[in-house]
């Protein structure tokens, strides 16, 4: 099994700490497991022959901060490179080189085309679940419904500053229901301790 191995802790990498911490992503690199993770890439990411590759566990964190910020491919690069707390999480030292979104796509087709796109996802949820980083309540699922559905209506009118003005009323109504759905979701569970 060849791949890039992992560089050692430089000078500039002691400052790391120091810079602003994002706590999801903190959260997340301690609760999740990522060594059975680690073993399935490992099985499908590896070079024989040629240019090393990045490391795939790299590269598959890459594309989970993609799932959770939203970030094109060329985007997640260049925050990878610019945010610390993506860098840290991804474990790039700072003179590491971030993949780039070439790899981002190609890693992605393999992942699909081996099928591991869907069990890597599961491991993580699975996980995230058990320390309750998962919101998979019915209020929060039939709100998430009630906005997406907000647009259906457009489709179908003639005239849509009337169809407007109704979401603006029903939309006001809904306002109280939302923060009060909110306050609820983030009290009831408390987060794990870091």
């Amino acid at each position: 099994m060849r791949t890039r191995p992992a560089t050692q802790l430089t000078l500039t990498d002691s400052f790391q700490p120091a810079a602003p911490a994002n706590d999801f992503l903190d959260r997340l690199d301690v609760l999740v497991d990522w060594q059975p993770i680690a073993v399935a890439l490992a099985a499908k990411f590896t070079a024989t022959t040629g240019r090393l590759p990045q490391p795939p566990l790299v590269v598959l964190k890459m594309l989970l901060l993609q799932a959770c910020y939203g970030p094109s491919d060329p985007q997640c690069e260049d925050q990878v490179r610019d945010h610390l707390s993506w860098r840290r999480f991804t474990g790039l030292s700072l003179t590491d080189p971030v993949p780039d979104e070439t790899t981002l796509v190609r890693f992605r087709q393999r992942l699909v085309a081996h099928g591991l796109h869907v069990r890597l996802l599961d491991l993580v949820n699975q996980q995230c679940a058990a320390h309750s980083l998962l919101v998979t309540s019915p209020v929060y699922r039939t709100a998430l419904v009630f906005m997406a559905a907000a647009s259906v209506p457009f489709a179908f009118t003639e005239r849509p500053l009337l169809v407007i003005v109704a979401f603006t009323v029903i939309g006001s109504l809904f306002i109280p229901f939302l923060a009060a759905t909110l306050l609820w979701l983030n009290n009831r569970v408390p987060f794990p301790a870091p």
